[in-house]
Order: structure tokens, then C-alpha cells, then sequence
């Protein structure tokens, strides 16, 4: 395999060119990306004399951005003459790590005039060295025998639809057999880093699902806050007497009805624990506790003391101030608005009496004229 050879920089590798097997097709591919001019530029890796290149590393090298392929088939045209079932294999060649021999391949189809597959994609997730990888599309008959093949470089493929003419084994183009797939490149991202590179691609959307988790999680919170109030108010319901601090020296001495000592709630536990501790007393001489039937209301000072109904009210408050000169806003334009259409129509009637006036006057000079030219005759 001549891929051997060029992974490691050699610049002249032999080759037997009177079979034309796989590694003769791969050499006739590797040479098109530059129409077979016979000379190709290594990468720059190879070639900076202050780095050392490991053709078996498997981790992304310095100053080289990894590479992600997806190929997916989606037709064929005009692959056989003959009847026969076809199916198309993909593989890659490149670094020992970027290589991928029989892994992809599509299901049989019994058409070989038009075939259509339109499977899952087949992705490459990690190319370490995109400038050394090459892609083999190649057909075969349902007896797996070769109908056609592509040798691609991955420098020189172009993302989207494309229609791949197909050539023999000797690298000579067929009639009308091609394939339509699907490429889509992309660079390598860990997946450590995935989110963080969907946030700098669209930070509107990523905004926006961190405020939604904050405020699924802020409700979550309330809601198990919730859940832990209605305990504590049965505790504080059950019935049972407030515990008042007791003295020390009346501490040492004090007992209950069964002659346990009284603990002393200056230093010891808090008011609740005891609460707690009693109830547990309660209940292992097996008293029952009354269970409250009446729930007195929530007093309504301690409901506006809350900070959520602070903020409520305040986001209210600040809607109502906004609304009002909103409507300030509306009432001055339809004000303004009026204003103009009244005095416009005041100026055309006004216009128009004047014109009235004048043609009256005009009438009645006409009247006297007439009326001196009849006294005169």
C-alpha cells in the first residue's frame, strides 16, 4: 500500500503497474487533486524541520485543525447492464488512526439501473490529518464483484450534494454510471466542547435555554419548598406547648412524668428539634397526634412581607407607570391628529365663504349698474 509510504514523507514509492489493484487506484487518485502533474507538496508538518511528526499519533497535531466527515449515499445511476443486486462500499485511507476498511457499506439493492439507498450517513468523527486522507466510493455486484470506483481526496471534496462519476479498475471513466451522495465537513469539536462551541454559533438560543433550565429549576425548588412547609405546620398544630428556656440549675433536677431529664434549650437544640423529639415520644407510647382538620388562613402582612410578592408587585407597578404613558403617548397623537384635521377644515370653509362673499358682491354692483343705466334713459 503506497499510503504506508506516504504517511511516513517518503517523496518516490514503487509501485507494480502492470496490476491494477487496489493500491494502483489509489496512486492514480492520490495524483488527481493536482491533474496528474506528477508532484505533490507534503503537508506542513512533515516539512518544518523544528517539529517532529508521528504518522502513528492519535490526537490532533499542533497547528492542524482535525476534520469530521459525513457521506451519505443516496442514489445511483446506470450501474450494470445486467440484472444483479448492488451495494456501495466507503473506506478511508490516511494515518494508521484515520483509516477505515469495511466498516460502511449500504444494504443490497436489486436495481442496478437506479438504484436508491438514502440510509443513515456514514460519519467519520475524527480525521487527525484531513491533507493525507483520502475517500474509495466503490460498487459491487451482489457476488462482489467490482462495477465502478472513485478515489477521492479530502482537500479537494466540496460539502453538499454532488454526483460522483464512476471509473473502472483501471481509473478510466464509465459511460453514465455515478452515484449522488451527500458530503457534509466540518471541523473536529471534543465533545467536552460541543456546548461550548453551540453557544458561540447561536447565542440567542443558548441564552435562552440556560434561563429556561434556571427557571425549571427555580420552580423545582419552590415546589419541593412547598412540600416541606405543610410538615412543619402540622408539627406546630399537633398541639403541643412552646418550649421555654429552662435554668440550669433547675435544668439538673427537672424531670418529666417519666422521670427523664429535661434538656436544656439555651444551649442544646432549637424550639423544632425539640418539637420533633417530643412528637417522636408521642408516639412511641403510642399516642396519636391529632391530625388538623381546619387550616387557618395565610395572614395577609406575611403574604406582601414575602420577596416574591415584593417583586410581583414591583413588575406590576413598573407595567402599570409604562401603560400610562403609553396611553399619555396615544391620547397626545390622536389630540395632535384632530387638531390639524379641524383647522384644515377650517381654512377650506373659510375659503369657501370668501369666495361666496365675493361673488355676492359682484351681483350687486351688476344690480346697481343696471339700475343707474335705467335712470339715466
Amino acid at each position: 500500500m503506497p499510503q504506508v509510504f506516504w504517511n511516513a514523507g517518503c517523496q518516490f514509492v514503487s509501485l507494480n503497474f502492470q496490476t491494477c489493484d487496489l493500491p494502483f487506484q489509489l496512486h492514480l487518485g492520490k495524483f488527481e487533486q493536482n491533474r496528474q502533474i506528477g508532484y505533490l507538496l507534503k503537508p506542513l508538518c512533515m516539512r518544518s524541520s523544528d517539529k517532529d511528526f508521528d504518522p502513528f499519533a492519535e490526537s490532533p497535531m499542533e497547528n492542524i485543525v482535525a476534520a469530521s466527515l459525513q457521506l451519505k449515499i443516496l442514489s445511483g445511476a446506470m450501474l450494470s447492464e445486467r440484472k444483479c443486486g448492488v451495494y456501495v462500499e466507503v473506506d478511508m485511507f490516511g494515518l494508521p488512526t484515520d483509516t477505515v476498511r469495511r466498516r460502511f457499506k449500504t444494504k443490497i439493492v436489486p436495481n442496478p439501473v437506479n438504484p436508491v439507498w438514502d440510509e443513515e450517513p456514514f460519519t467519520f468523527k475524527k480525521i487527525v490529518l484531513p491533507e493525507l486522507a483520502m475517500i474509495r466510493v466503490a460498487v459491487f455486484d451482489d457476488n462482489n464483484r467490482l462495477l465502478g470506483q472513485r478515489v477521492l481526496s479530502l482537500p479537494g471534496l466540496l460539502a453538499g450534494y454532488r454526483h460522483i462519476p464512476l471509473r473502472n479498475e483501471f481509473n478510466q471513466p464509465l459511460d453514465f454510471a455515478s452515484i449522488f451522495c451527500y458530503f457534509d465537513l466540518a471541523d473536529y469539536v471534543p465533545k467536552a466542547m460541543s456546548d461550548f462551541l453551540d453557544a458561540l454559533e447561536n447565542p440567542i438560543a443558548y441564552q435562552s435555554e440556560q434561563e429556561k433550565r434556571a427557571k425549571l429549576l427555580e420552580e423545582m425548588l419552590d415546589d419541593e419548598a412547598e412540600d416541606h412547609r405543610p410538615e412543619a405546620e402540622e408539627v406546630e398544630k399537633a398541639g403541643h406547648p412552646e418550649v421555654s428556656p429552662v435554668p440550669e440549675a433547675e435544668a439538673a433536677t427537672a424531670t418529666d412524668g417519666n422521670s427523664s431529664p429535661v434538656e436544656d434549650t439555651t444551649t442544646g437544640p432549637d424550639a423544632y428539634t425539640l418539637m420533633r423529639r417530643s412528637t417522636s415520644r408521642a408516639s412511641s407510647k403510642d399516642k396519636e397526634v391529632p391530625v388538623p382538620t381546619e387550616w387557618d388562613p395565610e395572614p395577609v402582612a406575611r403574604i406582601k412581607a414575602t420577596k416574591q410578592f415584593q417583586k410581583l408587585y414591583k413588575k406590576n407597578l413598573k407595567d402599570f407607570e409604562l401603560m400610562k404613558k403609553k396611553h399619555a403617548k396615544a391620547i397626545f397623537a390622536v389630540k395632535k391628529s384632530h387638531d390639524k384635521e379641524l383647522n384644515k377644515w377650517k381654512s377650506s370653509h373659510k375659503i369657501a365663504d370668501e369666495s361666496k362673499n365675493a361673488s355676492a358682491a359682484e351681483k350687486l354692483e351688476e344690480e346697481l349698474k343696471k339700475l343707474t343705466d335705467r335712470s339715466e334713459e
